[in-house]
């Protein structure tokens, strides 16, 4: 039996996970290419907050505005668009969950 807590960090010259505060979002935004897009999600963000209130839950809003600006990903479950292979499975972030995944 294993669990896991989302999101960690895993540092691979020392072969050390750090936990770290967050949401599957915030793990799942890790794993997105560095992009203008998520440039401009944060600038849509800031704007909203400014007109509006604090936004609650950033690290969702944030997650799926990002998916509302990529086509075919817009209002979709988070659970189809890993189907649609939106981040890169192979990221060393990722590394920690697989090797629990092959030790179970």
């Amino acid at each position: 039996m294993a669990f896991v807590i989302f999101p960690i960090e895993y540092d691979e010259q020392n072969n050390k996970i750090k936990f770290k505060s967050g949401a599957l979002e915030d793990l799942c935004i890790s794993l997105l290419p560095n992009t203008h897009l998520m440039q401009c999600v944060d600038n849509y963000l800031d704007c909203a907050e400014k007109a509006e209130k604090p936004i609650t839950h950033r690290h969702k809003a944030r997650f799926h505005a990002y998916l509302a600006g990529r086509e075919g990903y817009a209002g979709i479950k988070l659970g189809e668009v890993a189907d649609k292979n939106a981040w890169d499975w192979d990221h060393s972030l990722l590394t920690p969950y697989r090797n629990i995944l092959k030790e179970m």
